[in-house]
């Protein structure tokens, strides 16, 4: 299994009806080799339409609006089912792979984009570097060094909940020591 977070410059470039994906499944045969890729969408405008709240809810962590906007959207899940809001965007027949070690190998390698190769978004156009000049450049100035600001010391309630939860293992511990 791999995980793959999509930047926001990604999202950009992604075709407009892949902009709400969920994540691409792969189906495996073990025994043909072939392999189909299953790209999942999620539907957040019916979530928030039906939950009564905005997608701008669940980013506005100035306010309780962004917990709040959770818990609804949780709770409103919970007695629904998950075809409501799932939705398959595209089925990619990927043919024979040989095996899911080197599908995964070649997806994961430097520069590469699972993306890219399912047709969810355009290539990215590479650009040649630019030609480096004739003349050496003189060196820079040395500079002082920067100061570095001082290290934070971890706030009384995290030094607490720390504390808190050592008191709790050394407790377990006790008791499970006592039943032997």
């Amino acid at each position: 299994m791999a995980v793959m977070y999509i930047p926001k410059d990604m999202r950009d470039r992604l075709e407009p009806e892949y902009k709400n994906i969920a994540g691409v499944y792969v189906k495996f045969n073990k025994t043909t080799g072939e392999a189909q890729a299953i790209v999942l969408g999620w539907d957040w405008e019916k979530v928030c339409a039906d939950v009564g709240i905005s997608r701008a809810d669940f980013k506005d962590r100035a306010t309780y609006r962004w917990w709040w906007a959770r818990l609804r959207s949780s709770v409103l899940l919970m007695d629904r089912q998950p075809e409501d809001y799932v939705s398959t965007l595209k089925v990619v027949e990927m043919g024979n792979q040989s095996s899911v070690k080197a599908m995964n190998t070649r997806w994961m390698a430097v520069g590469a984009n699972p993306l890219v190769e399912l047709g969810l978004m355009p290539e990215l156009e590479t650009t040649q570097a630019p030609a480096l000049p004739a003349e050496t450049p003189t060196p820079p100035e040395p500079t002082l060094p920067e100061e570095r600001p001082a290290p934070t010391i971890p706030g009384l309630p995290g030094l607490a909940l720390v504390a808190a939860i050592a008191i709790a293992g050394a407790i377990v511990y006790t008791a499970r020591r006592r039943k032997r």
